[in-house]
């Protein structure tokens, strides 16, 4: 009985997708333009453009950091076999590195401090632009890909911006855009669809312009918005533990899937140099409870690249951002009485908003929906290390709101909106009838042609309400979506039964996807580098230890 359910609910599925597949094909003129709007990273930038000197900008790469200067990859590996070093010497040299990525950084304005910026920002469709859906299997391109596939590229925008300014400021740009989009196709409202950071734009865009009633859909993506637990190092919010940490990546190893990475040295480091990981945890705490070293880490090595940049303090949580002014400014590192301030300020009040903004968006008759990830540890560095994320971004922030369990942890709760798993109580939720969870895919790492990429097209594209009970008496999918190594939705109805968008016919080309997700994305470029590090770290570690372990046997 069970397994005749799931044949039929994948072949009404299947039926929705190719009867709104074929819908758009042949009725263009009711299709709504959707825009995406991406995260950090999603647009390159240049320097000296325009002229014969024209350069990417340098972008930081933990890993190109310690594969490049080795003086200090050695520093770091004698800290960790056990030996003392010179910190405010190792803060030093970590400073003179960072003045190789200025280029990114910004005035004390909030405005680029150099020639650098973005070439051009697209007002054609992505029509003209298959070179961006086509480059990439994964995050905002696959995304893109999968809702073209609906409704034509010629009906889907990207919005390109320089992705480390003010959101507001972004949002003026946005609305620009979205005022060509009407005038080119006729139409009096779009579909906007914002990824990580490009929530954070989205919101003040709704914030600044919801009057001119232009917007028909909304979706969220594992959103930023609402903050993001690793920003609130700017409130000095920082924590420092050994068993912490060896869980981390021990969770990690079980948890992350994304064949970009390879984990396999988080087991030898999680398991076997737990004393190495103690030895690095007690030199950060050195430099974090000595305030001179701490202070001087934060003005010289954090300052100067993104110390400026609007966007990383417009991620601090709201709760957060009033203690992240005060230790900044006590120290120097913020001036209260400069722009940027100003513009900090502007968005943290649209952050405030923002629930209540969700809110007159949908009685407004606008479809909201949120989509956040789950079931991944967090980065263990904050007050906030037991959280569950999608390794990047907070569940409970990404969701606006949701009750969520301790990461290892479950909820002591029953009801219509408790996740199977007893993790999400989603009934806290800004909007908890218009929340989805999608457990175990890393932040913004939906590949493409994959079930969970499919629902998101499927939202995104949809006619139907954007309600849990109206998508899942359409698709069968619920509220809560579990989902395998594949990417296939599994476990997502209150009944335990199973669901999904593909057949199993489609299983080869989401394996394709897989291998075309190169880690150069908003969560990978973090992801990228804290792993490749790591790697790197655990390789040269582990010689040392051995050898030294060789020379105390003789």
């Amino acid at each position: 009985m069970r397994k005749a359910l799931k044949i039929t609910i994948c072949f009404v599925l299947t039926l929705v997708m190719i009867l709104s597949s074929t819908s758009a094909a042949f009725a263009k003129d009711d299709v709504t333009p959707v825009v995406v709007i991406h995260g950090i990273g999603g647009t390159q930038l240049y320097k000296d453009i325009g002229t014969e000197n024209e350069t990417t900008a340098a972008a930081f790469d933990i890993s190109s950091i310690f594969s490049t200067y080795n003086s200090l990859l050695k520093k770091v590996m004698t800290s960790a076999t056990g030996e003392k070093i010179d910190a405010s010497a190792l803060i030093d040299e970590i400073a003179e590195v960072m003045n190789d990525f200025a280029d990114i950084a910004c005035d004390k304005n909030g405005n680029p401090a150099y020639n650098v910026g973005i070439k051009d920002y697209w007002t054609d469709s992505l029509a003209n632009h298959k070179d961006y859906i086509d480059g990439r299997g994964s995050a905002e391109p696959a995304i893109a890909n999968q809702v073209s596939d609906i409704v034509g590229p010629e009906n889907v925008y990207l919005f390109r911006y320089d992705w480390r300014l003010d959101a507001c400021e972004n949002a003026k740009i946005l609305n620009s855009l979205i005022d060509n989009i009407k005038a080119e196709t006729g139409k009096s409202k779009v579909t906007i669809v914002s990824c990580s950071e490009g929530t954070v734009v989205a919101s003040a865009y709704i914030d600044q312009y919801m009057y001119k009633n232009d917007i028909a859909k909304t979706v969220f993506v594992n959103g930023a918005f609402n903050g993001v637990s690793i920003c609130n190092l700017f409130a000095k919010d920082v924590y420092i533990d050994k068993d912490t940490l060896l869980s981390y990546f021990w969770n990690l190893l079980h948890e992350l899937n994304n064949p970009s990475f390879d984990l396999k040295q988080l087991a030898f480091l999680s398991t076997t140099l737990d004393d190495a990981v103690g030895n690095l945890c007690e030199l950060l705490n050195e430099v974090k409870n000595t305030p001179e070293l701490f202070n001087k880490l934060y003005n010289d090595v954090l300052y100067p690249v993104f110390g400026c940049i609007p966007i990383y303090w417009e991620f601090i949580p709201y709760d957060y951002f009033d203690k992240a002014v005060y230790e900044m400014s006590s120290i120097g590192f913020l001036d209260k009485s400069g722009a940027l301030y100003s513009k900090l300020q502007k968005y943290h009040q649209v952050q405030g908003r923002l629930e209540s903004n969700l809110k007159t968006l949908k009685s407004k008759g606008v479809e909201v929906a949120v989509v956040a990830n789950y079931g991944i540890p967090t980065v263990p560095m904050t007050s906030l290390h037991k959280a569950q994320a999608d390794v990047l971004i907070e569940t409970k922030y990404a969701s606006v709101g949701a009750t969520v369990a301790d990461y290892g942890e479950t909820l002591n709760k029953t009801g219509k909106y408790i996740s199977d798993d007893k993790i999400i109580d989603a009934s806290t939720c800004a909007l908890p009838d218009s929340t989805w969870f999608v457990k175990g895919i890393q932040h913004m790492d939906f590949w493409y042609n994959s079930e969970a990429c499919q629902f998101l097209a499927a939202l995104i594209t949809t006619n139907t309400s954007l309600d849990i009970d109206s998508i899942q008496n359409e698709t069968g999918v619920g509220q809560f979506i579990g989902t395998d190594s594949q990417q296939k939705i599994v476990n997502v109805t209150k009944s335990g039964s199973t669901a999904g968008l593909l057949n199993a016919s489609n299983i080869s080309t989401t394996a394709k996807a897989e291998k075309k997700s190169p880690p150069t994305g908003s969560g990978d470029i973090l992801i990228a580098g804290f792993v490749s590090f790591t790697v790197a770290l655990t390789a040269m570690i582990t010689i040392l230890y051995f050898k030294r372990k060789k020379l105390n046997s003789k």
